[in-house]
C-alpha cells in the first residue's frame, strides 16, 4: 500500500518536473525573443547652416496685367507691323488704318493754317508800313511847323520890314501847318490803336489752329500704338478688315505686370503684411520656387457658398520668366518667421537631461561625447543652434526600431 503511493508520489514528481522545465524554457525562449525584437538604430548628422522657416500656405494663380487697347477712329486696317508674342516698346506702332479720309482733312487744314498765317503776316506787315508812314508824315509836318514858327516870330520882330499882308499871310501859314501837324498826330495815333485787321486775321489763325489740331488728332487715331513697355498678347483683326471705336484690337501684358493671387482665410490673414517675403511653387513648374512680396490685401472678402470668408493677397514676383502663363495655379507660401544662415540640427537629435539640453557628438570612431548645447528658433523639424556646436561637428541619433 506504501510502495503503490510512493510510486504515485514520483510520478506527481516527474510530471511536475516536467511541466517546470517547460515553464521556464517557454520563459527564456519568450524573454530571448523579446530582446531580438527591440533593435537600436544610429543616424549621423553634419550640423550645418542652412534657413529655418513658419510659412503659411494658401492657394493662387498667376495673373498678368494688360492694357486693352483700340482704335479712336472707325476705318479699314491697312497695316500691322507687328505680330503676336513680339516685346514692345511704349510708342511702338501695333497697326495703321488706311488713313485716306483723315490725311485729306488733316492736309486741308494745314494749308487752311499756313495760308491764315500768311493773311496774318500780311496784316502786320500793312500796319507797320502805315505806322512807318505816319510817323514819317508827323516827323515832316513837326519840322516844317517848327520852321514857320520860326519865320514867322522873326517877322513880328521886325513887323516894320514886312507888310501887313505878308505878316498875315505867314500866320495864316504857320496855323495851316499846326492844324496839318496835329491832324496827323491824331492819325498815327488812331493807326497806332487801330489793330482791327490783326486782331481778325490773329482769330482766324487761331481757329485754323484749332482745326489743324483736331484734324491731327483724327489722323493719329488712324494709329494704334502700345502706351506701355510689354508683349503683344492679343490681336482682334487683319489687314483689310473694318474696325470700330467700340471693340478692343490689341492687348498688351505690361513688362513686370506678372503676379500671383492668393485667397487667404478670415483666421489666417492677420498673419499677413505688406512687403512680405513670398515663396511660389507653379503646378506646372514643381522644381522651381519663385520668391516674391506681397504687394496689396484687397479690404473686400471674397465668400464661398459655404460662407467660407477669404481675402485676395496680390503677390508680386521678383523674377517670373516666359514660362509662366495668366491662369496657372500654384501654391504661395507666406513666409511669417525665417532665420538665414545658421547653424542647424534635426529637433529628434536634441535631448533633454536634467533640465538642460544635450546631444550625443561623434568623436573618432566608436568614440562619442555628450556635450549641453542651446537652442534657438525652430521650425518644427530643425532647430537653431545658438551655442555648444559648430558647424561641421556630427551628432549621432539614436533610434529603437521595433520589430
Amino acid at each position: 500500500m506504501n510502495l503503490e503511493i510512493l510510486i504515485k508520489n514520483k510520478r506527481i514528481v516527474v510530471v511536475a518536473a516536467i511541466i517546470t522545465v517547460f515553464l521556464v524554457t517557454g520563459f527564456y525562449l519568450s524573454n530571448s525573443k523579446n530582446a531580438d525584437a527591440s533593435t537600436e538604430t544610429i543616424k549621423e548628422v553634419t550640423v550645418r547652416k542652412d534657413t529655418l522657416k513658419v510659412d503659411m500656405v494658401s492657394d493662387g494663380k498667376a495673373e498678368v496685367s494688360t492694357v486693352n487697347l483700340r482704335f479712336e477712329a472707325n476705318g479699314i486696317v491697312g497695316e500691322i507691323p507687328v505680330f503676336l508674342g513680339q516685346e514692345l516698346k511704349a510708342g511702338d506702332v501695333i497697326a495703321r488704318l488706311v488713313p485716306d479720309k483723315y490725311q485729306y482733312e488733316f492736309d486741308t487744314a494745314k494749308a487752311g493754317y499756313q495760308s491764315a498765317l500768311a493773311k496774318l503776316q500780311k496784316a502786320r506787315e500793312q500796319y507797320e508800313s502805315q505806322i512807318l508812314s505816319e510817323e514819317l508824315k508827323v516827323a515832316g509836318l513837326e519840322e516844317e511847323l517848327a520852321k514857320e514858327q520860326m519865320q514867322y516870330e522873326a517877322m513880328i520882330k521886325v513887323k516894320e520890314a514886312f507888310t501887313e499882308q505878308e505878316v498875315e499871310l505867314k500866320r495864316i501859314t504857320l496855323e495851316n501847318v499846326k492844324k496839318s501837324y496835329e491832324a496827323a498826330i491824331k492819325a498815327y495815333e488812331r493807326t497806332k490803336n487801330s489793330l482791327s485787321d490783326i486782331e481778325q486775321e490773329r482769330a482766324a489763325v487761331d481757329q485754323a489752329l484749332a482745326s489743324l489740331k483736331k484734324a491731327e488728332i483724327n489722323l493719329d487715331s488712324t494709329v494704334l500704338k502700345s502706351p506701355v513697355d510689354g508683349k503683344l498678347v492679343y490681336l482682334s483683326g487683319n489687314i483689310g478688315e473694318s474696325v470700330s471705336t467700340s471693340a478692343d484690337f490689341a492687348k498688351v501684358a505690361e513688362k513686370g505686370g506678372l503676379y500671383v493671387t492668393a485667397g487667404v482665410l478670415e483666421l489666417d490673414i492677420g498673419k499677413v503684411f505688406k512687403g512680405q517675403e513670398s515663396e511660389v511653387v507653379f503646378e506646372a513648374f514643381p522644381d522651381d520656387v519663385y520668391t516674391g512680396k506681397v504687394e496689396d490685401i484687397e479690404y473686400l472678402p471674397v465668400t464661398d457658398p459655404s460662407g467660407i470668408i477669404a481675402y485676395n493677397v496680390k503677390v508680386s514676383l521678383d523674377n517670373p520668366d516666359d514660362r509662366i502663363r495668366s491662369g496657372m495655379t500654384c501654391t504661395v507660401s507666406f513666409i511669417v518667421k525665417q532665420k538665414k544662415d545658421v547653424l542647424v540640427i534635426p529637433n529628434e537629435a536634441v535631448k533633454r537631461v536634467n533640465g538642460e539640453q544635450v546631444v550625443e557628438v561623434k568623436k573618432g570612431e566608436g568614440e562619442t561625447e555628450v556635450r549641453k548645447i542651446k537652442t534657438g528658433f525652430t521650425d518644427g523639424r530643425n532647430s537653431e543652434v545658438l551655442e555648444g556646436l559648430n558647424q561641421g561637428d556630427r551628432v549621432l541619433i539614436r533610434q529603437k526600431a521595433v520589430r
